[in-house]
């Protein structure tokens, strides 16, 4: 797996965050030229952009424009396309149009570069194209210049982004952009080429970019002669076996960011990734902790593995040292504070940094992927680490730390986690089947390997997952996870970093995990699988911080079903109204062939930016490029740049710049992809068009009605608006809405408005505003919406509205 990451420019560091899904899923030179510009000729309606098929002698250039995007309603188009067999055209192509270049033009400078091409020097193509008004001036519009030889073969030359001319002056009063992370590594190496400046033009108050690198806080240090103590200056051109120790340092990522002017999204990362390249206990702190087995977690047969004994494992080629990772009770003092004390060093520098440069401090992520060991699936659970078994009977009796008592200062004060009922030994006896006589016998379930190579047997059900005994001790893992994470949390707050920049990093992106647990103390209903101790509840920090989300595939695009009736970002929102995913990768992690996809892409941005979250970090910026997804090793889930994903990325961030005070919009796909974003009619029909919804009117009425299971936070929500074609903004005579807290209540009409009065938006379009009048006793208890509901009357003379976007304002 790492020979890989390396042939394709990912670092280490960003190869061991996504070799947790590996693991999991193992069972499973530029020429110019001078010349007159042409019109370019009109030819019949193109199909959605597709990537063309190659022709192997085929060659040229798109020479302006040079950069990605640009503005304005006069495009032109210049560059050169040859192939022996003769060029047949070269193609324009928007969404839904395309135009012929004008070939034939001369160019000597080509000749000149490639003489042996006998002809080359007519090679030259240009286009001058005057869009029409028709074009959308709410979306991008991507383009493709195709060059297509006599035998009908073509070639991609490049890809090129028309922008709308965003508002002016847009204010957002306060709420904090929303970040578009790429996430890499090895800054000083040239690992965030471009990042500055490629997505300049997307920008705008409401969406930003940035760059989300790894801090290895334990590994990145001054060494054994010197207590590992953190160094921000660490260098980099130290190695362990053929790598690396780390690419980055955190003085090259404050030079990074203040030469580029980008944002910084800080992954402090010191946990089971943080040293899974390599072994190097010179400079590791984690490796020389992990030599004492009495500081790493055990398996339910007392075994301390070795860290390199999962090297077996497929998708890994040089394995990450993954079988050995240190516990996480509160008697574990030489890692805590060792722990407490890098992390902190680091925070501080950090802190320091975004007082003098506040606009280019995202935040900080922690310690990605906290959980109990699962990567034994099949034979082995964790922790039963002797200071975690005293751990689990003080926690189920509330003594010792959770009566606010302990034989140790290096303990915390653990009473705020007390237990609401505590159990006696008899209580306990009776819940696990057993007869202990005093509270050091009592010891956690330890299911057998065959009972864990079978979990879906009826053995493994009647004896584990159903077994109550196992379900308290799953909860105290449960517990134990959230507890570290806010220890984490407290520590970085206290060396400077407000509350509301620090993240947590767990990872929910198993699409095995069908009911993925949402809180620590579940009730009902059980799956069947190893939790590692992950909770939704438990992933998010106690301390005002938030909750960080890994995800991919399937729960990445929101299709997890949950054990509570909600989706899975709806149970994030539900947990945090300020979460973020921290890292994130469309593709689908069995399939590494097929580059993300729009579609599914779109999904996260959209979900996401409509369950509250604060941004997206995307894997990665030095991964697989999707120019080459026909190489034999181009993996997927690394692809980023060149596919789908940045495409999405992309109308996510234009499309927003149009709303930004906005906390939910809809806007039914884009220039090149038409969704109904879970709209529907229960009244009149309803069709999706590439950025808009057609309604048709059953007798001058429409009833349309939101996506389900939505979490619209009454308070904050004052106004409803409406994007509409200026032509048809006097089409509406009546427009109600009402709202319904869960799908088993009543209806509440929130307004009522005769002829809504149409405001001017952009070019073409206007704006309906219709206040949100919540219930009083809806605001009081600070109560979530689930749905809306918009009964739209139209007038006579009107049968048909389209309807562009939808969005909900404070």
């Amino acid at each position: 797996m790492l020979s890989f990451f390396r042939r394709y420019g990912i670092s280490i560091a960003i190869g061991a965050l996504l070799g947790s899904l590996l693991v999991l899923f193992a069972a499973g030179p530029r020429l110019h030229h001078h010349a007159a510009a042409l019109f370019a000729e009109p030819v019949a309606q193109a199909p959605a952009i597709t990537t063309p098929s190659a022709a192997a002698e085929l060659i040229g250039e798109l020479d302006t424009p040079a950069q990605e995007s640009f503005t304005g309603r006069t495009l032109e188009f210049t560059g050169w396309a040859f192939d022996p067999a003769g060029i047949q055209s070269v193609e324009i192509r928007f969404p839904n149009v395309s135009h012929k270049a004008a070939l034939n033009v001369p160019r000597h400078d080509v000749h000149n570069a490639l003489p042996h091409y006998v002809g080359i020097e007519h090679s030259g193509f240009e286009a001058k194209i005057v869009l029409p008004d028709s074009f959308s001036p709410l979306d991008r519009q991507p383009i493709e210049i195709v060059a297509i030889n006599r035998n009908n073969e073509s070639k991609l030359l490049a890809r090129r982004s028309w922008l709308p001319a965003f508002p002016e002056n847009a204010s957002v009063s306060g709420k904090r952009p929303f970040y578009l992370l790429m996430m890499t590594s090895g800054l000083p190496f040239g690992g965030g080429a471009e990042i500055d400046t490629i997505y300049r033009d997307y920008q705008s108050p409401t969406m930003k970019t940035g760059v989300s690198v790894p801090i290895l806080y334990m590994r990145t240090t001054k060494g054994a002669r010197n207590d590992w103590v953190f160094d921000p200056a660490f260098d980099l051109t130290h190695r362990c076996d053929d790598r690396l120790v780390a690419e980055d340092n955190l003085d090259s990522v404050f030079a990074f960011a203040i030469e580029k002017k980008t944002p910084i999204q800080f992954i402090l990362n010191g946990g089971i990734w943080s040293n899974a390249s390599c072994t190097t206990s010179e400079w590791d702190l984690t490796d020389h902790l992990e030599e004492d087995p009495a500081l790493c977690q055990w398996a339910q047969d007392d075994t301390v593995y070795p860290s390199d004994y999962l090297s077996h494992l497929s998708g890994s080629t040089a394995s990450p040292r993954l079988a050995r990772s240190l516990t996480y009770h509160v008697y574990a003092e030489k890692p805590r504070s060792y722990k407490e004390r890098n992390l902190q060093a680091a925070a501080r520098h950090i802190a320091a940094f975004a007082q003098k440069h506040p606009d280019l401090f995202v935040g900080i992520t922690l310690d990605a992927d906290t959980y109990m060991n699962p990567f034994f699936s099949g034979h082995a659970t964790f922790d039963y680490n002797p200071g975690m078994l005293r751990q689990f009977r003080e926690w189920l009796q509330g003594s010792g730390p959770y009566a606010g008592k302990s034989d140790a200062p290096s303990v915390p004060d653990l009473s705020a986690y007390r237990r609401a009922q505590s159990l006696t030994l008899n209580e306990v006896n009776a819940i696990a089947g057993r007869h202990w006589q005093q509270w050091s016998e009592v010891d956690p379930p330890r299911p057998s390997p065959e009972l864990m190579a079978n979990p879906v047997s009826a053995a493994a059900i009647e004896q584990v997952w159903e077994h109550p005994w196992w379900h308290l001790w799953d909860a105290f893992r449960k517990h134990i996870v959230h507890l570290h994470y806010t220890e984490l949390a407290q520590w970085t707050f206290e060396a400077g970093i407000p509350e509301n920049r620090i993240f947590s990093a767990q990872g929910f992106a198993a699409e095995n995990l069908v009911f993925p647990s949402v809180y620590i103390e579940e009730k009902s209903p059980f799956s069947y699988y190893e939790s590692a101790g992950v909770s939704i509840e438990g992933a998010k920090p106690r301390n005002g911080s938030h909750l960080g989300v890994i995800t991919y595939s399937r729960p990445a695009r929101n299709d997890v079903a949950m054990p509570h009736g909600h989706s899975l970002f709806s149970e994030f929102a539900r947990a945090d109204d300020a979460w973020g995913i921290v890292e994130y990768n469309a593709a689908d992690i069995g399939d590494a062939r097929t580059p993300p996809q729009y579609h599914n892409a779109y999904l996260t941005h959209r979900n996401a930016y409509n369950f509250d979250a604060q941004l997206i970090a995307h894997m990665a910026w030095n991964g697989s490029n999707g120019l080459f997804a026909d190489d034999p090793a181009y993996v997927s889930y690394t692809s980023f740049r060149n596919t789908g994903t940045e495409d999405a990325m992309r109308d996510f961030m234009v499309s927003r710049a149009f709303f930004p005070e906005s906390v939910r919009l809809w806007t039914f796909g884009s220039a090149h992809y038409a969704s109904n974003d879970g709209w529907t009619t229960s009244v009149g029909h309803l069709q999706a068009h590439a950025g808009a919804l057609a309604l048709t009117a059953d007798q001058q009425q429409i009833t349309l009605m939101s996506p389900a299971d939505q979490v619209l936070r009454t308070p904050r929500l004052k106004t409803l608006r409406l994007i509409i074609s200026e032509k048809e903004s006097s089409a509406i005579a009546r427009l109600t809405v009402a709202a319904q807290r869960t799908p088993e209540t009543d209806w509440q009409t929130l307004s009522s408005v005769i002829t809504p009065q149409a405001e001017p938006f952009i070019d073409g379009f206007v704006r309906l505003d219709v206040p949100l009048l919540w219930p009083e006793a809806w605001i009081k208890k600070d109560a979530v919406a689930e749905r809306l509901r918009l009964n739209i009357e139209l007038h006579a003379s009107a049968e048909t509205l389209a309807i562009h976007r939808i969005a909900l304002n404070p």
